[in-house]
């Protein structure tokens, strides 16, 4: 394996973690089935925005009011700047 790691195999590992990744970058979000909603990415209370944690869904966000999904390595760049 090599020692370089791409953002796509970034994403993969942070999608392998999405539960733990989502209540860390926004712990005043709550958990809707098998999503976790918050307002904004700012973490506010709401349900605009969902991070999918099942397997299909594992680390693709999407914001229900600009129509965006990114995947898990673009929520944490969003999340912290």
């Amino acid at each position: 394996m090599s020692d370089h790691l791409d953002a796509r195999s970034i994403a993969r590992m942070l999608a392998d973690r999405a539960p733990a990744l989502a209540t860390a970058l926004f712990p005043r979000g709550v958990r809707e089935h098998s999503e976790w909603r918050i307002g904004s990415l700012g973490g506010e209370a709401g349900r605009s925005i969902a991070n999918g944690s099942s397997v299909a869904k594992a680390g693709v966000w999407s914001d229900f009011c600009t129509r965006e999904a990114r995947d898990a390595l673009d929520l944490v760049a969003a999340a912290l700047y």
